[in-house]
């Protein structure tokens, strides 16, 4: 209803954007999660202190950005981390990440990108969702952002350990067709 990109999907902890791929639901703690070199935190809307990380950074670098008061990515950030073989993991929320390699970005970002959304919404009608479903569970999810994003990313979602080692579909919902 509010225009924003629609997804379904089967409970999972990893998805990737764009993309209709099955992915194995992953079940990670922090120890196995691969450790960061660089670990910055956005307090504000500056992200000086992220493209100075990256700058920093040797090939194969981990870099995790910690996003406390926004989800809009200015574009000048993605323009540092192209290119450049390091995942750059922003944390969007206790529930949600997105993990880009500067390899994946392939398009000209020339605007914010917004990368947050809310889990856990119901603006797809519910008999859609049932019978695209088969009886399975899923979980609704709304990206801010309505665009090209001009990379792939991965969308990591903590949904619990109930659905370790499950499959994961990802549905885009359009509600013209």
């Amino acid at each position: 209803p509010d225009g924003k990109q629609q997804r379904i999907i089967r409970k999972s902890a990893d998805i990737r954007n764009n993309s209709s791929q099955v992915n194995s639901a992953v079940q990670t703690t922090p120890k196995q999660e691969e450790q960061a070199v660089a670990e910055v935190t956005v307090q504000e809307e500056s992200f000086a202190n992220v493209i100075e990380a990256v700058n920093k950074a040797k090939t194969g670098s981990k870099i995790r950005v910690n996003l406390l008061k926004t989800t809009k990515i200015p574009a000048n950030v993605f323009e540092s981390i192209k290119g450049k073989d390091m995942n750059v993991t922003f944390k969007v929320s206790d529930q949600a990440s997105w993990i880009i390699n500067g390899k994946d970005i392939t398009g000209n970002v020339t605007a914010p990108i917004d990368l947050g959304l809310v889990v856990g919404t119901s603006d797809i009608p519910k008999q859609k969702v049932t019978a695209l479903a088969d009886g399975n569970e899923t979980i609704q999810l709304s990206l801010n952002y309505d665009g090209v994003f001009g990379f792939e990313g991965i969308l990591r979602l903590s949904v619990g350990t109930d659905y370790s080692g499950k499959i994961a579909n990802l549905y885009y919902y359009n509600e013209t067709t």
